[in-house]
């Protein structure tokens, strides 16, 4: 849970810098029965975007070797975004 003090301190940071927030990220480890990737928006993640304006994107770990990342428009699964990662990113990240 993202303490309410330092995101009215990250928007403000963002403003002042001219950037805008365009969606909130978080992460699974643990598989679930329903849901073993773990790669979709829980009901309570519905709940906190709901309204919000910004994109929700799930990391999911649950695969250590097989990360998976998407990207849901206020965390509705029939609002999904595609995601590309370039290769090009991904040899500046190592």
């Amino acid at each position: 849970m993202t303490d309410p003090e330092e995101l009215k301190q990250c928007y403000e940071a963002c403003d002042q810098e001219g950037l805008m927030v365009f969606g909130t990220y978080h992460m699974h480890v643990v598989p679930w029965k329903d849901d073993p990737l773990r790669d979709k928006p829980t009901q309570l993640d519905r709940v906190l975007a709901r309204n919000s304006q910004l994109f929700s994107f799930i990391v999911s770990m649950v695969d250590m070797a097989r990360p998976t990342i998407r990207g849901f428009y206020e965390a509705l699964e029939e609002r999904e975004v595609p995601i590309l990662i370039q290769e090009k990113a991904l040899a500046q990240m190592a």
